[in-house]
């Protein structure tokens, strides 16, 4: 069922978590290269 709340939720939220993902994994890669534990939860 395709709902107007079931778009505004996928519309908003997926590009968010990924784009909190991509910050996330940049900060790990620049700040501590010397932590694969942390990237490896993204």
């Amino acid at each position: 069922i395709y709902t107007v709340r079931w778009l505004a939720i996928h519309a908003l939220g997926v590009p968010s978590v990924w784009f909190l993902g991509a910050i996330a994994s940049m900060q790990f890669i620049y700040t501590d290269v010397s932590l694969p534990t942390e990237i490896g939860l993204f």
